[in-house]
């Protein structure tokens, strides 16, 4: 045998570490040598084919080496002693190879249980790719029992198979590899850890195709999770975020890597949040609920709040419990619910308001006086649910500045604010004065950030409101004074609200102007007001010269700012009634009674002393042309602002001077019973068709104008003027006759 060599020193270690009984491994060899497993080999290999030792693969992976039968051990003193009892007598050669292979078998009986007790299937390959080991669950899984795989090659069993290249490269550069692939054959995914040596290749695989699954559903849980709107985050047991995402990544304002690993705290500042995040989720682990949910305002990276409904539950998380959670941005849910309140809250104020509306309207109708009427508005206002207290004022022309008339709810308002109605005032420019100069109702949505209303700030502080409405109470462009209304809550007045306080401004102005009419009808006293304008021809520029009378008597209301006026012209003042009519834009339809020289009717339509002269209940008693001037006697009752009634003749006829004002008794004698029938019992349509009647000439014999006649001026029909007439002549007579009718016995 040659000696001499590097393999001398490795025959001799072979001695000193083995024996016949107990073959030596490239590894045991190394370690002895103290070189790398690769050098060791290389030498056992090189005194194999000197025919020093012997060798043999053991399992998939293994080889080992020893002394050839016969050959003597080197002289080492760490050669092994011989054991008579375990090694036989080397004498006997064919005892001694017996020995040997029954130490063979035995270990690699050991090395088949070692496979065998492998969970992962595993089957060993030689350098040509043969099958040299198959263990029971690589049987399984691939179909075939080892009987018909040892020693076939991998692509004769398994035609068409993909491995085969894969393997050789393994082989080739002698680096562990792994892998994922699916079988067609097989129908199932596997995963392989290939690992290579000098002899073969040992395979270790498992069926992954439930993992395939899972992964998969994974995958597409997180396409999901990433196309969903609503955020979606998880915590660890630690609450610090380990997924969120694209959502609620952008709804916070924070990137994903800044985010994983930071305290959920980040994301609120409502330190009491994570206890009770924490005890919500810990109920719905023990079943106490199914979902636990809680509404907070989400902190954004910039500072910005956003509010949030995070609906959340436990999330195992390795060895403890996290949580995982969706959050969803509710701002337009909150808009929506504060709109829905706000609504449902106007609705409530709107049907407190119609109700307070129509009790007032209901109690108007049954008060007597201005002031009883003023009252029971302001304490039906002020006593409801939705407004602090109300106010009547009226409206002063000489010092232009309101005067209180009722309060409810407050006192004394009205003296403690500086308000006005002159426009040069800058209190004057508050929504009272603006409400009494445009005759509009004026709205303070909220005092404190209307710039207009920063003058009275303060004492909306004092008095606790919120938001204002000015009411003017008008009736037929003539205004009795303003209603104020006020609110603790900004945007009080809106919609429907607007419109009822609109409307409840004109009920009460309708009904004031009644009450005021009805007390100049039948009221006792009156006053007397004399006005006269000089040259009224030359003052209102018509071209007409006459030294008749035109006298302009009684005049009828029709409805919708319409009057029938009668009147008479003597001494040839026709044509100047005629210059009149066409100067005068108001004077419509003028016509002349056949048979009556000199009289005449006219339709006036929105005249502006007679429009305001009759919404305060007053009436033109005469209205006279005589050598060019122009003299008009109004009657009043009492409680009437003859300044307003002096205002409204000057606006329309600017040279009119003011003659006298007196205190008189009423000049008809008219028993009380009958003005009482004329003014309460007989409709409007009733004393307008009785008064065209009168003073159309109806009840005269011969008849100046007839029925038809009367009917086509009133714009009715004939049937319906008779019908008119007559119920008043039964009204009229019956007061009149009352108790007059003889007893008899």
């Amino acid at each position: 045998m040659a000696t001499g060599g590097p393999s001398d020193g490795a025959l001799a270690a072979v001695d000193r570490i083995g024996s016949a009984a107990e073959p030596v491994t490239a590894s045991e060899l190394a370690e002895e040598l103290g070189c790398t497993r690769r050098s060791a080999y290389d030498r056992l290999e090189r005194l194999t084919e000197e025919g020093d030792l012997q060798t043999k693969k053991v399992g998939a992976r293994g080889r080992v080496w020893w002394r050839p039968s016969g050959q003597t051990w080197g002289a080492s003193d760490d050669a092994p002693e011989e054991d008579a009892t375990e090694s036989p007598d080397r004498g006997d050669s064919r005892e001694h190879d017996s020995w040997i292979r029954q130490q063979r078998d035995e270990l690699e009986r050991e090395l088949d249980e070692v496979f065998e007790r492998i969970d992962d299937a595993f089957y060993a390959l030689d350098e040509e790719l043969r099958f040299t080991y198959v263990n029971e669950q690589a049987e399984e899984l691939l179909e075939r029992s080892s009987e018909e795989l040892l020693g076939v090659a991998l692509t004769d069993a398994f035609p068409g198979t993909s491995l085969a290249d894969q393997f050789r490269e393994c082989l080739e550069t002698q680096e562990p590899t792994s892998f994922e692939t699916y079988s067609d054959r097989l129908s199932f995914w596997l995963e392989a850890n290939v690992y290579p040596s000098e002899s073969g290749l040992s395979v270790y695989f498992r069926d992954i195709t439930e993992q395939k699954r899972r992964e998969q559903e994974l995958e597409q849980y997180e396409r999901i999770v990433e196309t969903v709107d609503d955020g979606v985050y998880a915590l660890d047991d630690d609450a610090r975020f380990v997924m969120a995402n694209k959502s609620f990544c952008e709804m916070i304002g924070r990137g994903r890597e800044e985010l994983m690993g930071e305290h959920a705290t980040i994301a609120y500042e409502d330190h009491t949040l994570a206890e009770r995040a924490a005890e919500a989720a810990s109920r719905v682990s023990s079943g106490e609920r199914d979902i636990a949910t809680m509404e907070f305002d989400l902190v954004t990276g910039e500072g910005d709040r956003i509010p949030v409904e995070n609906r959340f539950g436990p999330l195992p998380y390795g060895d403890s419990e996290g949580r995982c959670g969706v959050v969803r941005d509710v701002s337009e849910r909150r808009r929506r619910e504060r709109t829905l309140e706000r609504q449902r809250e106007r609705l409530e104020t709107l049907n407190e308001l119609n109700a307070v509306a129509l009790s007032i309207t209901e109690a108007v109708v049954a008060q007597s006086t201005r002031s009883e009427i003023e009252r029971v508005v302001c304490e039906s206002l002020a006593d409801s649910d939705s407004y602090e207290f109300a106010w009547i004022a009226g409206v002063d022309p000489t010092t232009e500045s309101f005067k209180p008339r009722v309060e409810a709810g407050v006192d004394g308002y009205i003296d403690d604010v500086s308000i006005s109605v002159d426009p040069e005032d800058p209190t004057g420019q508050g929504p009272a004065g603006q409400a009494v100069q445009t005759l509009e109702m004026q709205i303070v949505e909220d005092v404190f950030s209307d710039p207009d209303f920063k003058r009275w700030r303060d004492v909306a502080r004092e008095h606790g409101y919120r938001s204002v409405a000015i009411v003017p109470i008008t009736h037929e462009e003539t205004i009795y004074g303003a209603l104020g209304v006020y609110a603790d809550r900004s945007d009080a007045f809106a919609g429907e609200e607007r419109r009822v306080l609109r409307q409840l401004g004109e009920v009460t102005g309708h009904a004031i102007a009644a009450v005021e009419r009805k007390r100049a009808l039948i009221g006792d006293e009156l006053v007397e007001v004399e006005l006269r304008i000089r040259d009224v021809f030359e003052s209102l520029g018509i071209d007409a010269e006459s030294d008749g009378r035109i006298e302009i008597g009684r005049t009828v209301p029709l409805g919708d700012d319409e009057y029938l006026v009668y009147g008479r012209a003597a001494d040839g003042g026709e044509s100047v009634v005629e210059d009149l009519a066409e100067a005068r834009p108001h004077w419509k339809e003028l016509s002349f009674v056949d048979g009556a020289p000199g009289k005449f009717e006219v339709v006036f339509d929105e005249p502006p002393v007679l429009t305001t002269v009759a919404s305060l209940g007053g009436r033109v008693d005469e209205a006279v042309v005589e050598d060019g001037d122009y003299r008009m006697t109004i009657h009043l009752s009492p409680g009437v602002d003859v300044r307003q009634v002096i205002d409204s003749v000057r606006e329309a006829y600017p040279d009119a001077e003011f003659v006298t004002r007196r205190q008189i008794s009423r000049p008809d004698g008219a028993t009380d019973g009958t003005r009482d029938v004329f003014t309460e019992e007989l409709t409007d349509r009733q004393r307008a068709a009785l008064e065209a009647a009168y003073y159309a000439g109806f009840f005269e014999w011969p008849r100046t104008n007839s029925g038809e006649e009367v009917a086509e001026s009133l714009g009715i029909s004939a049937p319906t003027f008779h019908q008119h007439v007559r119920a008043s002549e039964r009204k009229v007579f019956a007061s009149l006759l009352a108790g007059a009718a003889p007893t008899g016995d």
